[in-house]
């Protein structure tokens, strides 16, 4: 129902500029960034932005806001019914992976296969994003799997003698994680996605209910 929908858009938003804080702060680098939430009348320009049947825009290249940085603009409709009259739209104005999801990351991949510190890599920042999450938020995502993790290529850093030195570092607790150098394949791994999402603290430990449910 549109009710429903908007509930869900109304949780995604939310979760999304609190998530994004922790980015911010230092906290944790493993969620796609939120930048600004607006509404307009007219839905965004194909030939810049691309179209729900082409994302991508014909020269392969998103606008850029003033500080330098790729977005990539999403458009939903509040309600289907307004399609044709032009609106009204909510725009989300996020984070732009360049590599895509985790599962499309992986088929690009040589045998479909990460090597063995990529794949340490990837799991450590998603368990850590989900951990850092349910600890400051109470937020539990409802739906992990690897569609809703995107994967951003970093440069790592090097030495004076030409050799690599870690791109991340984490803290938990009274210990210290140092991901390990992956020459020129680094990447963060960020989630994404939390239309289906709970941060009350009142049903921390219940069970999964119909409203964790949705296209």
């Amino acid at each position: 129902s549109r009710g429903l929908g908007d509930v869900y858009k109304r949780q995604e938003i939310a979760c999304a500029l609190l998530l994004s804080e922790l980015v911010s702060s230092g906290v944790c680098p493993n969620f796609v960034e939120t930048y600004q939430v607006f509404q307009l009348a007219r839905p965004a320009p194909g030939n810049l932005w691309g179209t729900e049947e082409c994302p991508e825009p014909p020269q392969g290249k998103y606008p850029r806001h003033a500080g330098g940085t790729a977005t990539l603009c999403i458009a939903k409709d509040i309600e289907h019914s307004q399609r044709s009259l032009g609106g009204p739209f909510q725009y989300i104005r996020m984070e732009l992976c360049g590599e895509g999801d985790l599962e499309s990351f992986l088929k690009r991949l040589p045998g479909e296969m990460m090597c063995l510190l990529q794949l340490r890599s990837a799991m450590f920042q998603m368990f850590f994003s989900l951990y850092v999450a349910r600890h400051r938020l109470n937020f539990r995502h409802y739906d992990v799997k690897l569609l809703n993790f995107f994967a951003k290529s970093v440069k790592v850093p090097m030495h004076s003698e030409g050799e690599h030195c870690y791109a991340m570092r984490y803290s938990f607790g009274t210990c210290h994680f140092a991901l390990p150098p992956l020459d020129g394949n680094a990447f963060f791994v960020k989630l994404a996605d939390y239309g289906t999402a709970d941060t009350r603290p009142d049903t921390v430990g219940m069970p999964v209910g119909v409203d964790h449910f949705a296209t």
